[in-house]
C-alpha cells in the first residue's frame, strides 16, 4: 500500500464520524478544489511572508526649543529620525531623573507644530546646558 492510500483510508474513517453539515460542505469544497488544482491549494495554505522592516532613519536635524506652557518655561527637543547616541543617553538620563518626558507625535500641544515625537520638560540650567552640549 502506498502512503496516499493509507492516508485516504484514514481520512474517510475520520470524515464518517463527522455529523456537522456545514463542516462537511466546507470539506467537500476544499476537496474539489484540491482535486482540480492541487498546486493552488498547496500555495494557498502557505503562511504569508512578513514584510521586512524599513531601516531606521538617522536624524539629520535636531531642534531644541524653549517655550512657555501654562506660564512655566519649558524646553523641548525634536529630531527628524533617530538621534545620535550621545543625545539619546542624555535624554534617557534626564528622563530617569524625572526632568523630561517623551511625547508621541499625536499630542494636543506640540510646540513644534508638527506630528513628530519629541521630548519636553521644565527648563532649568542643567538641562539646557546638557542639551546644548550634545545637540
Amino acid at each position: 500500500m502506498s502512503k496516499e492510500s493509507i492516508l485516504r483510508k484514514k481520512i474517510v474513517a475520520t470524515v464518517e464520524k463527522i455529523n456537522d453539515e456545514a463542516l462537511l460542505t466546507a470539506m467537500l469544497i476544499f476537496a474539489n478544489q484540491a482535486s482540480k488544482n492541487p498546486e493552488a491549494v498547496k500555495n494557498a495554505t502557505k503562511k504569508p511572508k512578513a514584510p521586512m522592516k524599513a531601516e531606521t532613519k538617522i536624524a539629520t536635524e535636531v531642534r531644541v526649543l524653549e517655550y512657555v506652557f501654562q506660564d512655566k518655561p519649558y524646553i523641548a527637543v525634536q529630531a527628524n529620525g533617530k538621534p545620535a547616541e550621545a543625545l539619546l543617553k542624555t535624554l534617557r538620563d534626564f528622563k530617569e531623573a524625572g526632568k523630561i518626558r517623551f511625547y508621541g507625535g499625536n499630542v494636543p500641544a506640540n510646540p513644534f507644530g508638527n506630528e513628530l515625537p519629541f521630548w519636553a520638560g521644565k527648563a532649568d540650567e542643567p538641562l539646557k546646558a546638557a542639551l546644548m552640549a550634545v545637540a
